[in-house]
């Protein structure tokens, strides 16, 4: 099953439920007062089957020059027939912070790596019409190497980097 998050994004597929993205962001621990937060953001896609009470990680192909979306939560996920198409959303990612930040507290005084929010506005394409249910729906079958994330090129006048 997916890992716990939120901000993921969710569709009717073939009489199943299709996730993709999201975060997960707990509390780990305090210091003076503050909480330090562990975050992840995803960018897995899950199948849900309620006829099997079961989900099934939709991997895509890890062969060299493959491309994937970046992580992200609270995008816009569509479907047209077995495409499944994302686009923009957030996620935070890590950044050196200026120069003028150094710290005298880490190593050389370098500035400590800081935490950015990013709003993408990018868009990508997954054909999934090669993942087929066996037979009696026992099971999702596939050739992880037949699905490719798709970049797609954007034209015209986008709209803004948005969220939510």
């Amino acid at each position: 099953a997916p890992a716990p998050r939120s901000g993921h994004r969710a569709r009717a597929w073939r009489g199943q439920l299709l996730v993709f993205g999201g975060f997960y962001k707990a509390p780990t621990s305090t210091r003076g007062g503050l909480v330090d937060k562990t975050a992840r953001w995803f960018d897995d896609c899950w199948v849900y089957s309620p006829s099997r009470n079961a989900w099934t990680e939709i991997e895509t192909t890890r062969r060299p020059g493959a491309v994937r979306p970046p992580p992200r939560s609270a995008c816009v996920v569509g479907l047209d027939g077995d495409v499944l198409c994302v686009w923009g959303g957030y996620a935070e990612v890590l950044a050196s912070a200026p120069a003028s930040a150094a710290h005298p507290g880490h190593p050389g005084g370098a500035p400590p790596s800081v935490v950015r929010g990013k709003a993408h506005r990018d868009a990508w394409r997954l054909d999934l019409a090669a993942v087929v249910e066996t037979t009696k729906g026992a099971s999702l079958t596939y050739d992880r190497d037949a699905l490719r994330w798709e970049r797609l090129a954007l034209r015209g006048d986008a709209p803004s980097p948005r969220a939510g």
